[in-house]
């Protein structure tokens, strides 16, 4: 319940369902999880910190190492941010041909932060021989983007959409993705749909907003 009010903007009520699922279950890392996503929203990202790093100690998993970094970036402690990025990268690609891997988050790595746009592509491509859900179908188009390839990014980032999702980060990166391709009138809607969603991922889409606002004509 915490993870759905999240999703769609509810803060407040994710904040009140998180703390009651610690309450019943201490050190729960889904919980632990959930919470630190509201303190992120809320600015506090000193103790989303905390969190994410209590989670990662009761639940060791790569994805979980690589949202404890993305929280040390956001508290400004870079060089932290950055040991854990290259646990996280090497933890990653231990698993990345499994079933059961972290390649969604070490895709959005490499191409949002080490700024590897081809290492991007070439783990979501071996990503989309296994699977087709919505979150493969971003994460690829988003690695296609990162190469140039802005139609064929385009293409995916509609199929993703196509089934109602509902998420502030893949309106964000479909929105850049046709602002890119050179639909303005697209890209505004879809970052509009993601600055109105108010939750993990709005920002930046309120960024790119505000950014066009000033170069409309």
């Amino acid at each position: 319940m915490a993870h759905l009010k999240l999703a769609s903007g509810k803060t407040s009520k994710a904040e009140t369902f998180s703390e009651q699922a610690l309450a019943m279950f201490p050190g729960y890392h889904y919980a632990l999880g959930n919470l630190a996503k509201v303190r992120i929203q809320q600015g506090r990202f000193r103790d989303a910190v905390n969190l994410f790093r209590q989670r990662y100690d009761a639940a060791p998993h790569a994805e979980n190492l690589y949202d404890l970094a993305e929280a040390l970036q956001l508290a400004g402690r870079t060089d932290e941010a950055k040991t854990a990025f290259a646990e996280f990268e090497a933890k990653s690609l231990l698993e990345s041909d499994h079933a059961d891997n972290s390649n969604h988050e070490l895709i959005f790595y490499y191409a949002d932060h080490a700024k590897d746009s081809a290492k991007a592509l070439e783990v979501a491509k071996r990503e989309l021989s296994r699977r087709h859900d919505v979150f493969t179908l971003d994460s690829y188009a988003w690695a296609l983007y990162v190469n140039g390839q802005n139609a064929e990014a385009r293409k995916q980032i509609e199929m993703a959409l196509s089934v109602g999702i509902r998420d502030a980060k893949i309106y964000r990166h479909a929105g850049e993705i046709a602002l890119q391709a050179g639909d303005r009138t697209a890209a505004e809607k879809y970052l509009r749909q993601s600055a109105e969603m108010n939750t993990l991922g709005s920002d930046l889409a309120r960024t790119t907003l505000a950014s066009l606002s000033t170069k409309r004509p």
